[in-house]
């Protein structure tokens, strides 16, 4: 849609980095116009050109895989996929849904909790 915002959390940075055909897609929707947020615990070096990296050491992001999007101002396009690692490994419970509200609800709690917050700070590669 060339707008929006999207904010895509991998558990580990390296899960996204270790796959350059994903870390090309998140690239270019950047370059498309669309704020684009990624998330995961520091465990590589992180640059995706106009993408915006957050290293969160937490349980949350180490547990949590997430794609959500605001739908660029049209509610029809709002999406998510949410969703959290159970104690047995590679195993996760969670849902997708195109409910505006939740979605804008998701986006509201990434939001404040990573983005406004200054000890998670993000940074953009150029």
């Amino acid at each position: 849609t060339g707008t929006g915002r999207l904010h895509a959390g991998f558990q580990q940075l390296s899960n996204l980095v270790d796959d350059a055909q994903a870390a090309r897609i998140y690239e270019r929707l950047a370059a498309s116009g669309v704020e684009v947020h990624v998330y995961g615990t520091p465990d590589t070096e992180t640059t995706v050109p106009g993408v915006t990296v957050h290293e969160d050491d937490t349980e949350e992001m180490a547990q949590s895989w997430f794609v959500v999007y605001d739908g660029g101002g049209d509610p029809d396009r709002a999406a998510a996929l949410l969703a959290h690692e159970l104690d047995t490994q590679n195993e996760y419970d969670g849902f997708w849904t195109y409910e505006s509200d939740i979605v804008a609800r998701i986006d509201a709690y990434l939001t404040a909790t990573y983005l406004d917050d200054t000890r998670a700070a993000g940074r953009q590669a150029d």
